[in-house]
């Protein structure tokens, strides 16, 4: 028999937002630019689950066609807030339409933020890699986050290219059998 319920497992620091249906948690060092990234992506059209603080519950399997997922929401002192620097706390509830508010999804995507210019470079095929997060492996993509990057466009081209190689058609594979060709 399967359960249906949600068990809390796990609190972490980071942005959950939702891209192109995909849950994605947006994670670095404090004041990297983690809310001010979602704030962009929220101003774009994508879906707010909660800042500073997510909380993720695991749904256990329905089927063994269905396995068990994480599920991020905000913490009931948190929903609907975000705190960007220079500006304060905003209700994001306020500020767009309802349908801007989510209140729970699963977990599909990691964006890991970093300071540092010597980030891994990604692979020239599916250029995520995958971590274990609390028990579930999940794609995730390092990404240097510099002010002078618009982060909000590459955060979204790095999932659209996540869905592209999902689906078969990795650009690096296409590259790689281009250059056999010539060889």
């Amino acid at each position: 028999m399967y359960q249906t319920s949600l068990k809390t497992t796990h609190l972490e620091h980071g942005v959950f937002v939702v891209i192109y249906d995909i849950g994605v948690l947006i994670r670095g060092p404090a004041g990297i630019g983690k809310s001010s990234l979602a704030l962009e992506l929220i101003d774009r059209g994508h879906g707010f689950v909660s800042d500073d603080a997510v909380q993720f519950s695991t749904r256990p399997a329905t089927s063994q066609s269905k396995p068990a997922v994480l599920i991020g929401s905000a913490p009931s002192m948190l929903q609907n807030l975000l705190a960007v620097r220079d500006i304060g706390v905003l209700d994001i509830s306020k500020f767009y339409a309802s349908k801007t508010i989510i209140t729970e999804h699963s977990l599909g995507f990691i964006i890991q933020l970093t300071a540092e210019t010597t980030a891994p470079s990604p692979n020239i095929t599916n250029p995520s890699t995958e971590c274990l997060f609390l028990g579930h492996k999940f794609p995730i993509q390092s990404i240097f986050a510099h002010e002078s990057r618009n982060l909000a466009l590459i955060v979204e081209t790095a999932l659209k290219n996540y869905i592209l190689c999902q689906s078969g058609l990795d650009a690096g594979h296409t590259l790689i059998t281009r250059q056999q060709l010539y060889l």
